[in-house]
């Protein structure tokens, strides 16, 4: 394929030793780090509970996590690391030692590979900037290997050795590719469609405690114009709470409490906070949700191992909401709601300014400097924590929980139907 050191002429013998130049050293390192790299968060997908780098807060843990990470049901590595391996392989069929028809078989699917690589590398940089708006480093890493080694290949002098050439060879090859790329972008799509949620089932035959979620010991009142409550009954058989002393979506006179758990710079949360206000609005009365932002930075939450640039104010706007919140409850729907009306996370001046303007500067100033505020956050760490410390968002039913992102309204509707019967119709 590419140049080779001694120029002999191609009509020699096949078989004749030729020392490889280092450009075909190159592309086949080129091929083994995005393998690697995408054996790599294969394994950490399906085995492992975050990349290094990725974990959560991470730079790319939304993008690892997104329903685009998929395909038919597997990470899309998988396919990615066959691609590549298969390229790599067909590397060592491209010299003059092989036979002529077996090297020009191995061209195509070289050629076919590395074009699918780069083609699919556009698609996905393309959803990242649409999407989740942020990137993963090591998807970026791969997809410019691909392209390098693409482009590497086409600048080369004497680019092929052989059948590559032939107008059958490159219709081969078109076609190999087309195929490819189809069957993964269909698979893509359909993928799209579907949920990115799992429900984990749970009972009360727990060999550790349920999990009691109350405020902090405060000598002053929750609220301005509240005071504390016993926790209620029972929330779950995993958590008991009260539904009175926290932030809620809908009545607190409700049939049925249920909790959230979200952090205002993630994308998942984002979308699946507007689905749980529309959930409320459908059954009226029927549903109240208890409101735990829980920050994903390491500042605030021993959970999180690994910071990101987009969680870098996840701490401080948690702080705020609780602020605003302590001060009107009316007020903090208001700004709850814009905090996730933006496609990317407010920022903290941004935001500041907003809760100023609801509730006032100078009793603003004296919330977030009361103690009260941090302990909440530990507190809702602490239950998140205690749930596993995985994916965010997260629905607390009393026989289950529910991570992830549902797909609709609807579907979100339809699941707390399942879930909450009888006590809702």
């Amino acid at each position: 394929m590419f140049q080779i050191l001694h120029s002999r002429s191609l009509g020699e013998p096949d078989g004749a030793a030729f020392p490889v130049h280092w450009p075909l050293w190159l592309l086949r390192l080129l091929l083994l780090l995005s393998a690697t790299l995408s054996g790599y968060l294969a394994y950490n997908r399906l085995w492992a509970e975050a990349s290094l780098g990725c974990g959560l807060g991470g730079l790319c843990s939304e993008v690892l996590a997104s329903r685009w990470a998929m395909w038919l049901g597997v990470p899309v590595s998988l396919p990615a690391l066959s691609l590549f391996a298969t390229a790599l392989v067909s590397t060592f069929f491209i010299t003059p030692q092989v036979p002529l028809k077996v090297r020009s078989q191995a061209e195509i699917i070289l050629i076919s590979s590395l074009v699918t690589a780069a083609i699919a590398g556009a698609w996905f940089t393309l959803i990242q900037v649409l999407e989740p708006r942020l990137f993963c480093i090591y998807c970026l890493t791969i997809h410019l290997s691909a392209l390098s080694a693409l482009t590497f290949s086409l600048l080369q002098n004497k680019l092929l050795l052989s059948g590559i050439r032939e107008k059958t060879s490159l219709f081969a090859s078109s076609l190999l590719t087309m195929a490819i790329l189809t069957i993964f972008i269909v698979g893509q799509l359909f993928t799209a469609s579907s949920a990115n949620w799992e429900i984990e089932h749970v009972n009360n035959e727990f060999e550790i405690s349920p999990f009691v979620f109350q405020t902090p010991t405060d000598p002053e009142t929750i609220t301005k114009d509240s005071t504390n409550i016993a926790p209620d009954k029972m929330l779950s058989d995993l958590v008991h709470f009260n539904r009175r002393s926290f932030p809620l979506l809908g009545s607190p006179d409700a049939t049925i409490c249920i909790a959230t758990l979200y952090d205002y710079t993630c994308h998942s949360c984002r979308q699946m906070h507007f689905q749980i206000q529309q959930a409320v609005q459908h059954f009226d009365r029927e549903i109240a949700v208890i409101l735990v932002p829980v920050p994903l930075h390491s500042s605030c939450n021993a959970s999180v191992q690994d910071d990101g640039p987009r969680h870098r104010d996840a701490c401080n706007l948690t702080r705020l909401a609780i602020a605003v919140w302590r001060l009107d409850t009316e007020a903090f729907i208001v700004f709850d709601r814009w905090l996730f009306e933006s496609k990317r996370p407010r920022t903290w001046a941004a935001a500041k300014k907003v809760a100023a303007r609801l509730v006032g500067t100078e009793d603003l100033e004296e919330e977030l400097n009361h103690w009260f505020i941090n302990a909440q956050i530990e507190q809702n760490t602490s239950l998140y924590a205690y749930l596993g410390a995985d994916t965010l968002p997260k629905l607390v039913l009393p026989k289950a929980i529910l991570s992830g992102t549902t797909s609709s309204d609807r579907e979100l509707i339809q699941l707390l139907r399942q879930h909450l019967h009888p006590a809702v119709p």
